[in-house]
This record gives C-alpha cells, sequence and structure tokens, in this order.
C-alpha cells in the first residue's frame, strides 16, 4: 500500500491499526495536505457486513463537527479497496500518555472536560461511540483532545435516547447479543450483548477517567471472560485508597459514572461535561481538597483522620503556591501540569531555555539517526536546524547571556566529543576544546565552557574567547572522577556529579573567586544514586533532577527530585511520572522542560532457513508494556532467560520458549528499592544462570550466579569495577565478562566459575553484549568499536576478524552471526562471518532497529533478538512552575 495512490491521495506510511482498518499517513494531492487513511483490510474486503460498518463510520463521524472530534474528510473506493481520509492529528494517545502512578489531578480535569465535550456532542447529534478507551482518545501537540474511531458507532434516533428503539436503525448491521467493543472498557449492557444507548458510552468514559487519576483499570481479570465478569459484579477499588491526592467531587463523578444500572449512571455526557468544568474551576482556584478514604467517612469516631488529612492538603497546596513541596511526596497541586512541547518523528532530547524562558534548544534525530542541534519558539511553529553532520550532538546548553548554544559533538574522533559553542541564531561554529566527556554547563557570566576533564577527570573551565584553561574542581578523593557540573545562577555555588565506583550521586561544593572551589563536596543526595540530568532552580536554593532507578536509554524506570542545596531529604516530583530524563529549569518564565523517554521493547523469535538465511523477522515471544530484553535460549533450546521490568524493577525472568509460564527468578526491588539485573546466560548444563546486578543499597554492578530452579543468588565477583555482562564457557568452569575493572574503559576478563581471581584478556576497549565463547572453546569473541574481535582464553592472539557496525554478536558452527544496522538505521541486517574471519555474508533484513544482543536455538532453527516497539522521546513542558 505504501508508495501507491487511492484516487487523489499518496499513500506515505503506516500509522497505526485499528478495528476496522490500518492506518496510513498520506497525502492530500488534491489540497496538498497530509491526512490519516483508514484503509479495510483486504482479507475482509469480500465481507459486505465489514463493507457496510466502514462506510457507516464515516458516515457517523462526518456528521460531526467539533474540536474534539477527529474530522472527516471523504470517503471513497479504488480497485476494490475501501478507505476513509480523516484528519491528521500529530500526538500521543491517553494510553501512551496516562503514566503509571495516573496524572495529575489538574491534568486529568482538562482532558476529561475535553472528551466530555466531544461525547456530548456526539450524543446531540444521535451517534454512540461504543469503543471509547485510551487507545482511541489522542492528545495533540497543543494539548487538544481528539476522540478517534467511531468504526463501532451506532446511530440512534434523536430524542429517544434509553429506549429500545435506540438500536433498531442498524439493526441490519449488529445483530442482537453481539458483543463489539473492548474488554475491559464496555459497560455491563455491553458485555451481555444488550441493547445500548448513550449511557454505555458513559460508563466507558468513567472506566477511562478511573485510568487517568489512578492509572489502574477498574475493572480486570486474568483472561477476557474474567474481566466481563468483574464488569458486571465487581465494584472497583475506591480512588480514595489508590489516590488520595484525587479530590472527592471528582471521585463521586467517576463512581456515578461507573454505576452497573444505566437507570442510576450520568444520563447526559452534557452533564458531565458541566460538573467536570465546574470542578476545574475550583481546581485552578486551589480550593480543592483530597478524597478522604472510604473506611474514614464511615467512622465518626475518627473525625480527626480526615482533620489531619484536610491539613496535609492544605499543606502542601499552600507549599505549591510557594514553590515548595511540602512533603516527601510530590505536590499534588494542579499547578504542574506536563504539556508535550515537541511530539515530532524521532527523539528529541536535552532540552536548554533562552534566558527569558521564550525559546528551547534540543537535540533531534528526525529519522531515528544521528542527532542535531535544533531551536523552537514555546508554542506553535516549526523548529528551525541549527547544524547539519553527520554525528551526533548531545547536551545543548544556552549561554546565560542569551547569545550561544554550546553541546558536545560525539564521532569526530572515537571515543571523544568536540566541544562545540553556535550562535543562537545560526552561523559559524567555534569548538572550544575536546575530551573524553559530553557533559558542559556555562559560568554564569557566559565567559567559560565547564567541563570535564583530565585523568582522573574534574572539573575545568575552558575560555570562550581563547586563553588557558584551569581546574576548578579536582576528582573526589584523587580518583573518583566527574561526570559534569552546573554552577548556580549567582555563582556562588557548583551542583556535580562523580562516578563513584558506578553509582553517580549528586554533590554541592561552595565556590569563591574565578569559581574555584572553596570547601569540600558534599553528597546532596543519597550516595547510591544514579543522576541523569539536573538543573538550578532560578533563586539557587534547590536542585531540580533526575534520578535512574533502573535500566538505560532503552527504558526502565526513573524519577523526577526536588533537592535542597543545603542538605535534607529528596522530594519526588510525580506529576513527571516515572519516564523523565534530561531536564533543564528556564532562569525567567518560570518553566520547566524535560524529555519523556518511552521505550516498550519486546523480544522476538526469527525463523531460519536451513542454510541460514532469515525466513521473516518472527514474532513476539517475550513482551510486556516495559523493557524486556536480552533474551537467550537454554542450552537445550526449550527455555528463555531474559531481563524485564515489567514488574517495576529490572529482574531476571525464565519462560519456555514461546514465553509462556514466565516466572521471575531473581527478586531485586524489594521493599520498593529497585534495582538492576541484567544480561542473564545460561550454565552448559541449563541448571545455572549468571547475571549482572546491583543490589539494592550496593556500588557498581556485580556478577551472580542463581540456580535456573531458584533460589538465592551466589555473589561471584565484589569488585569497585563495573561488571557489564557474562558467559560460560563450553566446559561451564569458566566465566567470561565485560568489566571496567582497573580503571579505563571496559575489557574482557574471565575467571573461574566456582570463584577466584580474575585476569585480563583482551587489551582493546569492549562493550556489550558480553563476551562469547567459539563452539570449540578456542576463541572468546567480542565487541570492539566498529569491529568484531577474538582472544584465546590465556589472553593471547587478540585480532580483528571483520570490521562493521556490529550489534548483537553469537557464535555458531557455521559462523559468528551478527546484526549490523543498515545505512537507514531503522533496520538491522543479520550478517554471518567465518569464525577465522573473513568476508561476511548477508543472510537477510530485520525491518526494525535492533538491540545488542543475539541468541540462536542449537538446531539453528530460530533467532532471538529484541526490537524497541514503541520508541520515542519527546519535551514536555510544564508551565507556572516554581
Amino acid at each position: 500500500m505504501i508508495g501507491q495512490t487511492l484516487l487523489h491521495y499518496a499513500v506515505l506510511e503506516r500509522i497505526g491499526e485499528g478495528g476496522m482498518g490500518v492506518v496510513y499517513k498520506a497525502r492530500d494531492t488534491r489540497l496538498d495536505r497530509f491526512v490519516a487513511l483508514k484503509v479495510l483490510p483486504e482479507n475482509r474486503l469480500g465481507n459486505d457486513d465489514a463493507r457496510r460498518r466502514f462506510v457507516q463510520e464515516a458516515k457517523s463521524a462526518s456528521a460531526l463537527n467539533h474540536p474534539n472530534i477527529v474530522t472527516v474528510h471523504d470517503i471513497g473506493v479504488q480497485d476494490g479497496v475501501a478507505f476513509i481520509a480523516m484528519e491528521l492529528v500529530p500526538g500521543k494517545t491517553l494510553a501512551e500518555i496516562v503514566p503509571r502512578q495516573g496524572l495529575p489531578v489538574g491534568a486529568a480535569l482538562g482532558l476529561a472536560t475535553q472528551i466530555a465535550d466531544g461525547l456530548a456532542t456526539a450524543h446531540k447529534a444521535g451517534i454512540i461511540h461504543r469503543d471509547l478507551k485510551p487507545g482511541n482518545i489522542v492528545v495533540s501537540d497543543d494539548g487538544r483532545v481528539k476522540i478517534l474511531d467511531f468504526g463501532l458507532a451506532k446511530l440512534v434516533e434523536p430524542g429517544i435516547e434509553g429506549s429500545d428503539a435506540a438500536t433498531k436503525s442498524l439493526a441490519d448491521l449488529t445483530d442482537r447479543g453481539l458483543i463489539v467493543g473492548t474488554v475491559g472498557y464496555m459497560s455491563p449492557e455491553q458485555a451481555e450483548g444488550g441493547a445500548l444507548d448513550s449511557r454505555s458510552d458513559i460508563f466507558s468514559f468513567g472506566v477511562v477517567l478511573y485510568e487517568m487519576v489512578t492509572g489502574r483499570k477498574p475493572f480486570s481479570g486474568e483472561s477476557p471472560l474474567r474481566t466481563m465478569s468483574a464488569i458486571l459484579k465487581d465494584t472497583p477499588q475506591p480512588i480514595s485508597e489508590i489516590a488520595p491526592g484525587c479530590p472527592r467531587e471528582f471521585e463521586r463523578i467517576i463512581d456515578r459514572c461507573l454505576r452497573k444500572d444505566p437507570k442510576r449512571r450520568w444520563q447526559h455526557a452534557e452533564d458531565i461535561r458541566i460538573a467536570l468544568l465546574d470542578l476545574k474551576e475550583e481546581s485552578d482556584s486551589g480550593k480543592l481538597s483530597a478524597a478522604v478514604p472510604r473506611e474514614q467517612r464511615r467512622s465518626p469516631s475518627r473525625w480527626w483522620v480526615g482533620a489531619a488529612a484536610g491539613a496535609i492538603v492544605l499543606g502542601t497546596m499552600i507549599a505549591a503556591v510557594w514553590g515548595r513541596p511540602w512533603t516527601a511526596a510530590a505536590p499534588t497541586a494542579a499547578d504542574f501540569v506536563p504539556v508535550p512541547l515537541t511530539t515530532y518523528r524521532g527523539d528529541e532530547r536535552d532540552p536548554t531555555f533562552s534566558p527569558d524562558g521564550t525559546q528551547v534548544a534540543f537535540s533531534w534525530g528526525p529519522e531515528g539517526g544521528v542527532t542535531n542541534t535544533y531551536v523552537k519558539l514555546v508554542g506553535a511553529g516549526d523548529p528551525i536546524r541549527l547544524t547539519n553532520t553527520p554525528y551526533s550532538e548531545r547536551m545543548s546548553q544556552w549561554s546565560p547571556d542569551g547569545r550561544w548554544i554550546a553541546f558536545g559533538r560525539r564521532g569526530v574522533v572515537p571515543q571523544n566529543s568536540d566541544f562545540v559553542v553556535i550562535p543562537a541564531l545560526g552561523g559559524p561554529e567555534k569548538v572550544i576544546m575536546r575530551g573524553p566527556a559530553l557533559y558542559c554547563s556555562w559560568t554564569p557570566d557566559s565567559q567559560w565552557l565547564v567541563v570535564p576533564y583530565g585523568s582522573p577527570m574534574g572539573l575545568s573551565l575552558f575560555p570562550m574567547h581563547g586563553g588557558e584553561s584551569k581546574q576548578i574542581v579536582p576528582a573526589l578523593n584523587g580518583k573518583h572522577g566527574v561526570v559534569g557540573g552546573v554552577i548556580s545562577p549567582d555563582g556562588s555555588r557548583l551542583a556535580l556529579i562523580y562516578d563513584v565506583n558506578g553509582r553517580r550521586p549528586l554533590y554541592a561544593v561552595p565556590l569563591g573567586a574565578g569559581y574555584t572551589a572553596a570547601g569540600e563536596p558534599r553528597a546532596i543526595t543519597p550516595t547510591d544514586w544514579d543522576v541523569a540530568s539536573w538543573a538550578w532552580t532560578p533563586d539557587g536554593k534547590d536542585v531540580i533532577a533526575i534520578r535512574v532507578v533502573t535500566g538505560s536509554n532503552l527504558g526502565g524506570i526513573t524519577a523526577m527530585y526536588r533537592i535542597s542545596a543545603d542538605g535534607g531529604t529528596p522530594k519526588r516530583l510525580d506529576f513527571a511520572g516515572d519516564n523523565p530524563w534530561f531536564l533543564d529549569v528556564s532562569r525567567r518564565g518560570n518553566r520547566l522542560a524535560y524529555t519523556r523517554l518511552q521505550r516498550d521493547v519486546n523480544v522476538y523469535a526469527a525463523e531460519l532457513a536451513p542454510d541460514g538465511t532469515l525466513k521473516s523477522p518472527g514474532q513476539s515471544v517475550a513482551s510486556s508494556s516495559r523493557r524486556d530484553i536480552n533474551a537467550t535460549y537454554s542450552p537445550d533450546g526449550s527455555r528463555i532467560a531474559l531481563s524485564s521490568d515489567r514488574d517495576g524493577s529490572s529482574e531476571i525472568w525464565i519462560s519456555g520458549s514461546d514465553g509462556r509460564n514466565a516466572v521471575q527468578l531473581t527478586n531485586l526491588g524489594r521493599d520498593g528499592v529497585f534495582d538492576s539485573a541484567d544480561f542473564p546466560a545460561w550454565s552448559p548444563d541449563g541448571a545455572q544462570v549468571v547475571y549482572a546486578a546491583r543490589v539494592p543499597g550496593g556500588g557498581a554492578p556485580d556478577l551472580f550466579i542463581v540456580q535456573a530452579s531458584g533460589g538465592p543468588a551466589r555473589r561471584l565477583t565484589d569488585d569497585p569495577g563495573n561488571e557489564l555482562g557474562a558467559s560460560w564457557s563450553r566446559d561451564g568452569k569458566t566465566i567470561y565478562f565485560l568489566s571496567n575493572r582497573g580503571g579505563g574503559g571496559p575489557t574482557i576478563w574471565s575467571m573461574p566459575a566456582s570463584g577466584g581471581a580474575a585476569r585480563q584478556l583482551s587489551k582493546s576497549l569492549s562493550t556489550v553484549p558480553p563476551p562469547v565463547e567459539s563452539p570449540d572453546g578456542e576463541w572468546v569473541y567480542f565487541r570492539t568499536p566498529g569491529s568484531i574481535s577474538r582472544v584465546r582464553p590465556d589472553g593471547t592472539d587478540e585480532t580483528v576478524i571483520v570490521k562493521d557496525r556490529i550489534g548483537g554478536l553469537s557464535p555458531t558452527p557455521r559462523g559468528l552471526l551478527y546484526l549490523s544496522p543498515a545505512a537507514d538505521l531503522q533496520s538491522s541486517i543479520l550478517r554471518l562471518v567465518p569464525l577465522a574471519g573473513g568476508p561476511a555474508k548477508d543472510l537477510g533484513t530485520i525491518p526494525f532497529p535492533v538491540t545488542a544482543r543475539l541468541s540462536v536455538t542449537p538446531d539453528l532453527t530460530r533467532l532471538l533478538y529484541a526490537r524497541c516497539d514503541q520508541c520515542a522521546a519527546d519535551i514536555m513542558l510544564v508551565d507556572n512552575f516554581r
């Protein structure tokens, strides 16, 4: 379909799939605009009922004209292909926006009123949706709600809502008793296949509202049948028990939507809209109070509990007004409502504000490739590209005087960055220095760049207009290098990160004349934290920071905190959810921007032909809404071990080869402390698994061995260096692993599987995936920058066997299988190179970029890999941030 033209619509790319068809982005060649084309699947063209439903969708939706309902432009049929041309809405679905703990109240109310407005208009026109769910609600780039997919809509006669006649106008399209909709969002009457009217949509709206506020569905079960049973019989858990910050009036509105009996629900969406608008006005004025858990409301003798809860809410609201959270929990006030600033294709990262807060510079790779530097006005308008090079640029920083933007450009020299400044309006570049770091910042007078430099790295100033550099802060205790530092707006303090045995806590240092340290560094976060990004508040009293709880830039769990520069307990800012990354706070204008990273990585199994060629990209065998990665087959091919954070912390899981019957093997995320376990590897007999992990409260990641049947893990290493992943020798006596112990970059090491001294095997730097032994035990293969190398198990004869861009690798008797990213960086080429080296042979293309590990079954018929099914990094904006 892509590349074809339907009437005057040129089909460009596939962007989604709904219950009634596949959706493509297309260009209307007559009006020169982009549209969304919904096309009825070819395998259903012969189905007259499906065709009539498809046409009915267009007629239903085209009868509506409302800013919160997607606009239908056209309907057509060409060469047997039926399609609808609709408004193309750039944005995210509500399913993608709602975080695991639910939206802040203000954000939820702002979206809910728009949804209710759209529903009310449709119901007045005699149209019910019948499949209202977060996936059918899009929030556009400017924050406007659009209700999509009236493919299950049913016309009713205006003025007779609630009567049996409401179903008769489409009797020829829907048989009595046919259940149509999405399990989990159905009304009770819909689950029973009964007659529907607009009050069914109101129940579904209640389910959506419940999920927006709590992050959970009110009705769920182990199977669709059990979920429908819960809809018919169960009472949802009270919202006040899940989201105590939800106002009691909001909870009442939702409860009334979810009544089993349609007669006891809200009767009209317009009434809900008015109730929500009133509530939003109270929220905006700060008059709302949080709900009191129901069991407290029923107990008059415990009136003081409600009073205490009210005091807490009042304290929180007062604190929000003055810009400081009152408790260790994040502000619950609706002031801090994140909205998308960018939702472009590819990853937008590293926002940095102009001094007046009206513009944002950021890094962007439009096609998922290298990132260059762009500038955008806050609000409407397209970004302006400042740079255009084949090298990735990151961590842009706007100078305090507004004239310059600095960033690190990685790739001109391998393992180093050029630190570049460019005029904010575009113009000639200036390279200030070159070094191994990536992060830079400015002094308040805009005369110096603050860059980690030296060995071990301290923090140095490099002059903007020529002259000598000078170190202002040395490495911590002479051995722990600086990752980066940011000077407070008044120049009196420095917030910086040291790499301390694999952890990256945040420290504060007082500064004197010339921005040099005037005291000793003092940790202002727990020393086992990993901080990825940080910025000062304009008054220089606090630092806003992103903590990496578990995972990496392939996904995981992160959190935003407010940290006093004078010390104290960091306070989590819950409005940012569990996936914020790089951030900045404007010096003026009260704005916060941060990257919201979305990474849904899943494991796929592809089939290989007898000659090793790829038969198909395969299908998912391990998936969740989070990160499932680095999977490997057991020696007999019957089981899979993988790393997944599907339950919050990154743990090792084991399942059957088809991904079923998954069980959690490790349990690092106990007591609410999240850490990470990764790169599991089976022993040759399949009885044990070795993996790399950071334990709660520990330092750098070490290696552990656990029985595949479960039980306590045995710690194999205890070294200040980072152990990044391991594998077994073919005889099970040796563990090969990747480590940066001894300082410097990671190299290949080995040690006895029973424990003991480790020895370094490779001189070349390496990176994940972990090293692997050849089938005959003669060599250890590992990835080096731009190549694959091998070395003898005794550390001799290290040689490069192929130069290529390398993804995962897996030795087989046929040769070494590896993945190489295609030139467009949107697909991956499977290649085979002889174990001794030589020309590589292409075995096929996987039409997706894949991650760093491969695994092949012993009979060489199946190949495991992980791909990112939802990969997006967008920039979120928070106004009125204080």
